[in-house]
């Protein structure tokens, strides 16, 4: 399963950073230690220099600057420069916007899907349908040797959790997130 991300992180201390407001809010910019880590993981549309929206900038002091991975469920028309590409929609419309994707990309890093039995796994262990941070961090720990492993705007909804400002989407389940998150934290 995802031979690509686990030779990417084998041995390396990774950084997973996710789309929560408290990132580019919070009192402490996180982009030098969020940089300080071998391999950064970026979801969605979270790529440094990227602006939503007026007050909204994705700057290098909060984000950091690097992308090695880029896990994402929909083409966005931002490629950034990165070692991978996860793409983690596998609903029908992820096959449509997965076709699009390979069809409009410029193909400067290989991209790979987000394998079905994979999902079935985090899913039953979350409880139910996971969330693209839940995804990868269950995968580091349980399918790659990676050194360590540091999370950043992943606050499961306790705050604002998309960049662009939409609501939280009505398919995740907040509680059993935080505890699936915290119980994969734990595990050595």
């Amino acid at each position: 399963m995802l031979d690509e991300f686990a030779d990417i992180v084998e041995g390396k201390s990774v950084a997973i950073v996710g789309n929560a407001l408290s990132l580019l809010n919070g009192l402490i910019p996180h982009g030098t230690e969020i940089d300080s880590h071998d391999i950064i993981v970026r979801m969605n549309m979270g790529i440094p220099g990227t602006h939503f929206r007026p007050g909204i900038h994705l700057t290098p002091e909060r984000v950091g600057s690097r992308t090695d991975v880029w896990a994402t469920a929909k083409y966005f028309g931002i490629e950034p420069t990165c070692k991978l590409g996860i793409f983690m929609k596998l609903t029908e419309l992820g096959d449509k916007h997965w076709g699009y994707f390979q069809e409009k990309r410029r193909k400067t890093f290989p991209l790979v899907r987000w394998p079905q039995e994979l999902e079935t796994e985090v899913r039953d262990f979350v409880g139910a349908d996971p969330g693209t941070g839940i995804r990868l961090v269950y995968f580091l720990k349980r399918h790659s040797a990676a050194k360590s492993i540091s999370v950043f705007g992943m606050d499961c909804w306790d705050t604002l959790s998309n960049w662009s400002l939409k609501p939280n989407t009505p398919n995740h389940v907040p509680q059993l997130e935080k505890q699936a998150l915290s119980s994969l934290l734990r595990e050595a």
